[in-house]
């Protein structure tokens, strides 16, 4: 894979490889190749999911595409990017990353009174993140998190965001 990436960015100019991997999780890879945020141990741990950062091969791409992009301006540099949800084989991570960025993105250009919602609400109904992640709700529905009030109330809220966003992104 990284043989064929490199070769098809030097002669053929791809800029984005694409992994099976959490697209959540993933923009910490692509942040660290692009613009050297992050270590790289912490991104190949917390970059990947299905535990593909452990890989010496997913080292190598890591190290070689923040290589190629030392000095590049944004628009030659190569991209990084997931196309899994950010699940694994029996759980799925807590929705708060994604959900508390698109609430400070929405309170960043929107007047607030819009939103649906606190940053604090949010963070109340989310709660600890490891209930989320519980592998026992694989095989008992009731251990399941995601049939709580709090997640039902946290599902309409989402919508909502989701709905405004996609009302006003002609003009953020």
């Amino acid at each position: 894979r990284n043989a064929l990436f490199r070769q098809l960015v030097e002669q053929e100019g791809y800029r984005t490889i694409a992994v099976e991997s959490d697209c959540v999780a993933g923009l910490l890879v692509d942040g660290y190749v692009t613009s050297g945020a992050g270590s790289l141990d912490d991104v190949l741990e917390r970059g990947f999911s299905h535990g593909f950062g452990a890989s010496a091969a997913s080292r190598e791409l890591v190290c070689w595409m923040r290589a190629f992009n030392d000095g590049r301006p944004a628009s030659d540099q190569v991209r990084f990017a997931g196309f899994d949800g950010p699940l694994e084989m029996a759980w799925a991570a807590s929705p708060r990353e994604t959900l508390t960025a698109l609430h400070r993105t929405l309170t960043d250009h929107l007047d607030p009174g819009l939103l649906p919602c606190t940053a604090e609400t949010l963070d109340r109904l989310l709660g600890p993140d490891d209930r989320w992640t519980d592998p026992a709700a694989m095989g008992d529905p009731s251990a399941s998190f995601g049939r709580s009030s709090e997640a039902g109330e946290l599902r309409l809220l989402a919508d909502d965001l989701g709905a405004l966003l996609h009302s006003w992104a002609p003009h953020l």
